[in-house]
């Protein structure tokens, strides 16, 4: 059982998906969250449950986030993990079926960025980066 399917079942995928706690794995690089080890953990869920049940599964989990209080950083590993879909999708092939995210994360998403005191430029950098590259409006 990989670590998101160990998180669900433990009611801790916020946890999980923020690099929080037994989830955090240290980037020996910048000293934060290696997000990769999240992003490989979500391939593998994928693998197993198929894509629909990932994307679903991450709908519900990231909106959960979303409706907390967040840090700059969670945001961060937030769009991180859209960055992964994307560039898993369109440029690398491993990801096969279309994640419909959810209107209700576009638009939290959205007003969490707009809200964050620290990074703010760094946020809107990753969306504008998604949006310039593929096409594709997160909030």
């Amino acid at each position: 059982m990989n670590n998101y399917q160990k998180a669900i079942i433990e009611n801790s995928a916020k946890k999980f998906l923020l690099g929080k706690e037994n989830y955090f794995v240290l980037n020996k690089d910048w000293g934060g969250h290696d997000i990769t080890s999240t992003q490989e953990d979500l391939r593998e869920y994928a693998k197993t449950h198929g894509e629909t049940t990932l994307y679903s599964q991450l709908n519900k989990d990231i909106l959960s986030i979303l409706e907390d209080d967040v840090t700059s950083d969670d945001l961060k590993n937030i769009c991180a993990i859209f960055w992964w879909y994307f560039v898993n999708k369109n440029e690398e092939g491993k990801i096969y079926e279309t994640w419909i995210i959810s209107p209700q994360i576009k638009i939290k998403l959205g007003d969490r960025i707009k809200a964050a005191s620290e990074n703010k430029a760094d946020l809107t950098g990753l969306v504008l980066r998604i949006k310039e590259r593929f096409n594709y409006d997160l909030i």
